[in-house]
Order: structure tokens, then C-alpha cells, then sequence
């Protein structure tokens, strides 16, 4: 009821975790409902809503967080797909891009870094005997990836958070709405959701 009511977000310097479950039996119509939402978001201009993000659908290699900068690059192309609203806004279109340009470049290294605490990495440090001056240091440098990256994510939501209000005249900063579905038929997933959200919220 509140979607188009501005008086439902206020920006008043508080921060939320913005995180919405919907749960159900299977064939409940989350699907259903989920792609209804979106829909009547995306008719209100009000939002940036990322398109439905299905893990069961991934390849073995495949990242959430790195579909997320993926689909938030082609969400930024289509933003400024109109060609005079490029040349209007040529140097806010030329730091968005170079933006998410950023975030892909550091994407691998911040996957590497978000693999640090778990067994498989371990695992792998004692097959290979490696020195623990060698492990330090390797542990340093993917940490600092890791907050590069977290700091880079945010950097970018804000520009183009700030951008699409501008472009859309918005009375409340929109906010960043990243639909992920069936999240629980492709297990990989379930802790890169977790970073997913930290990075996102």
C-alpha cells in the first residue's frame, strides 16, 4: 500500500537492514508475488530495481554478488540508453561507468577474500604446506581486497542512487531493491548470500 506514498521513507540518517523474506510450500506463489512486486515498483520510477536474480539457474562458477554488479552494469546502461540524457549528463554518466567498471575489476579478489574463514581454504593452506609468513601475507592482501570492494560497492550505490534521483526529480533518495528468488534450490549460495547482504544493506 505504501509504495507510492513518500512519507513511507524517510530519510533521516538511520540505518536499516533492508532485508524482506518471503517464505512459503512449494507452489505457494512466492514466485508469483515476488514478480508482481517488482512489476508495480518499476512502473513507479521510484526505485532502482535490479532484474529477478535466480541462483538455480547458475553455472558452476557463478557468484550472487558478482550477478549482482552484473545486472547492476546492465541497469546502468539502460539508465542512460537515451543518448541525449548522455551528453546532458556526460560527466555523472562517465563516473557511474567508471564505477562499475571499478567494482568488476575488484570482484574476483573480494570472491577470493570472502573465502578466508572457510574450511575449503584451510584445507587448502595445509595440502600445500605453505609458511606462515606466506599465509599472512596472503591473508593481509585479500583482507584489504575485501574492504577495497566494500567500500567501492557503497561508493557506487551512492553515485547512482544520487544520479537516478536527479534524473527521475525523486523527492527521497531511491532505494537499491536486488530480488533474488529460490535461493534455497542452489545451496552453494546460502553463504554468499550472507555477503551478499552485508555488502548490500
Amino acid at each position: 500500500e505504501n509504495i507510492n506514498n513518500d512519507d513511507a521513507y524517510k530519510p533521516d540518517g538511520k540505518i536499516f537492514n533492508n532485508v524482506i523474506t518471503i517464505y512459503g510450500s512449494r507452489g505457494a506463489g512466492k514466485t508469483t508475488l515476488l514478480n508482481k512486486l517488482i512489476s508495480k515498483m518499476r512502473k513507479t520510477n521510484k526505485h532502482i530495481i535490479l532484474p529477478l536474480i535466480k541462483p538455480d539457474t547458475f553455472a558452476g562458477n557463478d557468484h550472487l554478488l558478482a550477478v549482482v554488479v552484473d545486472a547492476m552494469r546492465e541497469l546502468v546502461d539502460d539508465l542512460f540508453q537515451d543518448k541525449c540524457l548522455q551528453e546532458y549528463d556526460e560527466e555523472k554518466y562517465r563516473l557511474i561507468k567508471s564505477g562499475i567498471h571499478e567494482l568488476y575489476s575488484n570482484i574476483s579478489t573480494y570472491i577470493l577474500s570472502s573465502e578466508l574463514s572457510t574450511d575449503a581454504y584451510w584445507s587448502r593452506l595445509l595440502s600445500e604446506s605453505l609458511d606462515l609468513d606466506y599465509i599472512a601475507v596472503e591473508r593481509k592482501e585479500l583482507f584489504a581486497a575485501g574492504v577495497k570492494f566494500y567500500k567501492n560497492f557503497n561508493r557506487f550505490v551512492t553515485k547512482l542512487t544520487t544520479v537516478f534521483k536527479e534524473i527521475h526529480d525523486l523527492s527521497h533518495p531511491p532505494l537499491l531493491i536486488v530480488p533474488i528468488d529460490d535461493i534455497d534450490l542452489n545451496i552453494r549460495c546460502l553463504r554468499q548470500l550472507m555477503d551478499c547482504i552485508n555488502i548490500c544493506t
